[in-house]
């Protein structure tokens, strides 16, 4: 994600959408990661000055039907889209769904669940490194757990992609703060929180979040056009939460860029050089 580096200054105190004080910290960089879900997304994302510093590519289709992934099969089409997203900068993660590792040890598959065996995982991340050369993953669908083998499964995918895809990097999405730093064992960066702002607001991190650089944590939070005036506050509490890679977004489906992004990204963007 280093076309740039992207920041947000926080200031002495700011007042989100719901009331709720930010606390001052020094400013920092952060890095914008938009998941690009819908057909505008990656063309305006591309347009954008400066660019994202990373993209979540997903091509809708993975194992078994399941939503997100490469794709069934290689396409050109597909290929020329990331290598122009490269030419621009933009680091580009690749989306594979894992369904909370519901084939982990003691935790079936059931009825309902969309099957995510690890060597469905495993192979649909060698996909988009041997089809497009993606080296980056995002798995979606992690679980916080360790219970039923959970934990063990996240650590045997991270291991794995780093043993057959140089110069890997592994992103896995719980979307909500694992209880231990366990989970920090099982992957390069953590998405520990995706929800609404007033929850990011009322739900500060755990303590041990605060013993890793910002740069292995990520935030993607739902905030409606209707507060975007509150869009400084939500960047500068996601900076205290010590996040280093951050998405404010208006659509839950990630299906467009939100209303707001051009301020989104001048607001990330201003207090940091770019190189």
């Amino acid at each position: 994600m280093r076309v740039f580096t992207i920041s947000v200054a926080v200031g002495a105190l700011l007042l989100g959408p719901a009331g709720v004080a930010a606390a001052d910290t020094p400013a920092a960089c952060q890095r914008l990661v938009p998941p690009a879900y819908g057909p505008t997304v990656w063309a305006a994302a591309e347009a954008s000055t400066p660019v994202p510093a990373d993209i979540i590519a997903n091509w809708g289709r993975g194992y078994d039907g399941a939503d997100g992934g490469p794709g069934l099969s290689q396409n050109a089409a597909d290929r020329a889209t990331i290598r122009q997203a490269k030419a621009r900068g933009i680091h580009v993660l690749g989306y594979v769904w894992t369904d909370y590792a519901n084939n982990a040890p003691g935790y079936p598959v059931k009825p309902w669940m969309t099957p995510a065996p690890l060597r469905a995982v495993e192979k649909e991340a060698m996909e988009w490194y041997r089809w497009y050369g993606v080296t980056r993953l995002f798995f979606d669908g992690s679980t916080t757990g360790t219970g039923h083998g959970q934990l063990s499964y996240y650590r045997r995918l991270y291991h794995y992609v780093h043993s057959h895809i140089p110069g890997a990097q592994v992103w896995i999405n719980p979307g909500w703060y694992p209880p231990t730093a366990a989970y920090m064992s099982a992957t390069d960066v953590l998405m520990d929180f995706e929800s609404d702002y007033d929850t990011l607001a009322a739900s500060p991190p755990p303590h041990w979040v605060y013993r890793y650089p910002a740069r292995r944590l990520a935030s993607a939070v739902q905030l409606p056009d209707s507060q975007a005036s509150g869009l400084a506050a939500v960047l500068a509490v996601t900076r205290a939460d010590n996040v280093g890679h951050v998405y404010i977004a208006d659509q839950e489906d990630y299906s467009a860029l939100p209303g707001y992004w051009n301020a989104e990204d001048a607001d990330v963007a201003a207090e940091c050089p770019v190189g």
